[in-house]
């Protein structure tokens, strides 16, 4: 039988010296993890540092915004926020509170600079009515303003308000405005009074179909073209103005309030189907002929003072009519007015009437509130 040699290795014995060679792996292996954990550990810190950073600053700025005192430069400016805040004269105007300002009434208080106003972000109403304000750019930051009123003042500038496009009711009366540009945008507006500034172009409204309330007196207006289309118009007040043909009016016929006087206008034509009118003033033009007013039966009030009519029988139909105002005509006949039993008051003071009697007689027995024929004052 052949002699087969083992080649097994042979066993190595378990000495000191190489437990620590099988057991240095082993702790390399453990090194080797821990120093992997350890930067995992900070790779995540890392990554979350900048947020951590931008956390941290943000957290700094909202409390230094939270107890941030306001400097409002204008002292009457400043009473009037104390008031609405209700805060005593020593204590500060944090920014919070500032902010949390809805509604500010401080009219007729002297006021020249709006400077901190800015900063009343939520502020909804405004009122800086009857004061001494030029500049207003303060006011273009408040975007969430629906109501403004910066009437009676020094303003001639209102580029600066075509970003306030929630306003819904805008009062700019009584100051030196030519230029109603930046309004064409404001196309949220209800409700606009442009009384007494100096205004020739009226184009940029024509955009503003939403209105309901329009107020241009005294301003030195000639077309009206650009009011044709704003259906939705009840009140309309065009009085002292420079205005003759009134065709662009004829569509309005949601108008309920309609206030012409003082014009140039002598065809009332036009007027004929606004038969939802409740008052109308078209005293001091040039008006002859007034039949078309004969269809207007929901009139109570009527004011045609200062004009060259001779005929009233086209009034005879208006029986809800209870003021009348036809001083300053040519009249001589008012027995068509007989019928008018609603009447508490009657102006036909200046016309060459033969016996107005009669027509009292007539109206007393029919029962009517009481007829006041008096001297009116002259047309608005």
């Amino acid at each position: 039988m052949a002699n087969v040699q083992c080649r097994c290795p042979r066993r190595i014995p378990r000495t000191r010296k190489n437990r620590e060679h099988r057991n240095s792996g082993r702790y390399d292996r453990i090194g080797t993890r821990y120093s992997t954990g350890r930067l995992k550990d900070t790779n995540t810190m890392r990554r979350f540092l900048p947020l951590l950073l931008i956390l941290f600053v943000i957290l700094v700025y909202l409390g230094y915004e939270y107890f941030k005192v306001v400097k409002i430069q204008d002292p009457n400016l400043e009473s009037a926020i104390r008031k609405e805040l209700d805060l005593n004269p020593t204590e500060p105007i944090l920014l919070r509170e500032l902010v949390s300002l809805e509604s500010l009434r401080a009219h007729h208080r002297y006021i020249t600079d709006l400077s901190g106003i800015e900063n009343a972000k939520k502020l909804k109403k405004l009122d800086l009515s009857q004061n001494e304000i030029h500049d207003i750019t303060p006011i273009s930051k408040l975007r969430n303003l629906v109501e403004l009123d910066i009437r009676k003042n020094n303003i001639h500038d209102i580029a600066l308000l075509s970003n306030l496009y929630k306003l819904e009711h805008l009062e700019i009366g009584y100051n030196r405005i030519a230029d109603i540009t930046p309004l064409r945008k404001l196309t949220q507006l209800k409700r606009l009074a442009l009384t007494n500034n100096e205004l020739s172009d009226i184009t940029p409204l024509t955009e503003l179909t939403q209105l309901t309330i329009l107020w241009l007196l005294k301003n030195d207006v000639r077309d009206i073209t650009p009011l044709a289309e704003m259906k939705q118009l009840n009140d309309l007040n065009l009085e002292v103005n420079k205005v003759r043909d009134i065709t662009p009016l004829s569509k309005l016929t949601e108008l309920r309030r309609l206030l012409l006087g003082n014009n140039q206008i002598s065809d009332i034509a036009p007027l004929t189907g606004l038969t939802n009118l409740r008052i109308l003033f078209l005293g001091r033009n040039q008006i002859s002929d007034i039949r078309p007013l004969n269809q207007l039966e929901h009139l109570t009030f009527l004011r045609l003072s200062n004009n060259q009519i001779s005929d009233v029988n086209p009034l005879a139909n208006l029986i809800q009519l209870k003021e009348l105002h036809v001083s300053n005509n040519q009249i001589s006949d008012v027995t068509p007015l007989i019928d008018l039993a609603q009447l508490e008051k009657l102006n036909l003071k200046g016309n060459p009437i033969q016996d107005i009697e009669i027509l009292i007689s007539r109206l007393q027995k029919q029962d009517s509130i009481g007829i006041d024929v008096v001297e009116a004052p002259h047309d608005r």
